[in-house]
């Protein structure tokens, strides 16, 4: 698998657990614990966990993605969770990432002061730290992007941006867009839902867009991206025992091969070749 494809998979994992836990109102935690079953290729490839609890003054925001795939003969798992600490008011306190890639982890750390942000990665044992100052023209935390969202769509906006930061990509500020859509019925695990189409697009990648089906609560229910053509990752939602029901892991590796629509002539002995490549 290159490393292109699992960086780009890493980023879109990220941000589709950007948004999905339950609007933080004063509710229970147990009301911002959400489930979600990942297929790649039309097949279950994992899972994905939101979660929102208060704790005094604090909110914290938790998202944890597990996803197996399969390389020829290998089995390959990816794992991505974070966790963003902010007050009620939406004042940034800290956040974390952990990434497990081929057995390899990355964790990094962010405490965000009045100026700066002191940055601590850790990797294989190493461990290195760095202050950098903070993003030019703000950005809002986690739970306060969310909110802010929420709130301009229930005052009628049709299209809504927020300046944030996912720990899972860095201290670096995204901007994530969303588009209101049709209404709809979307079928989830053969129960028929009413929806609102939700277009979403980030900074960071902006050719990608994924569609989201949000119910009338306002919670996600399946949403789709295109990863390449014809391999499509679809989050639908579910309960835990579903979520994480034993899968066989999706055979990705061939999915990423061009298959010529004709014979080739000795291609083995060829010295040069040239090759029109084009997408449906």
């Amino acid at each position: 698998m290159k490393p292109h494809f699992l960086r780009s998979l890493l980023i879109v994992l990220a941000y589709s657990a950007l948004f999905q836990a339950a609007p933080v109102r004063g509710a229970e935690a147990s009301e911002g614990d959400r489930w979600y079953v990942i297929r790649l290729a039309g097949q279950r490839a994992g899972w994905m966990h939101t979660a929102t609890q208060t704790e005094d003054d604090r909110i914290i925001t938790h998202s944890r993605t597990h996803i197996m795939i399969r390389r020829g003969g290998i089995e390959l798992a990816i794992e991505l969770g974070t966790r963003f600490v902010e007050t009620n008011e939406g004042k940034p306190i800290e956040a974390e990432s952990v990434q497990r890639l081929a057995g390899t982890d990355v964790r990094q750390v962010m405490v965000f002061k009045e100026d700066a942000i002191e940055l601590t990665t850790i990797q294989g044992g190493q461990r290195t730290s760095s202050v950098v100052p903070l993003p030019e023209g703000g950005f809002l935390a986690q739970a306060a992007a969310e909110r802010e969202m929420r709130r301009q769509f229930d005052e009628g906006a049709h299209e809504v941006s927020v300046r944030t930061i996912d720990p899972a990509l860095g201290a670096q500020v995204i901007e994530v867009t969303t588009k209101r859509g049709e209404r709809t019925n979307v079928e989830v695990f053969g129960k028929v839902v009413p929806a609102t189409v939700m277009l979403t697009s980030v900074s960071m990648m902006p050719n990608l867009t994924t569609r989201e089906y949000v119910d009338d609560e306002g919670r996600m229910v399946r949403s789709t991206v295109a990863m390449l053509p014809g391999m499509e990752m679809e989050i639908l939602a579910a309960d835990e025992a579903l979520a994480k029901a034993e899968l066989d892991p999706p055979e990705l590796m061939a999915q990423t091969l061009i298959e010529p629509d004709r014979p080739m002539r000795g291609p083995r002995e060829l010295r040069k070749a040239r090759y029109h490549v084009s997408f449906d």
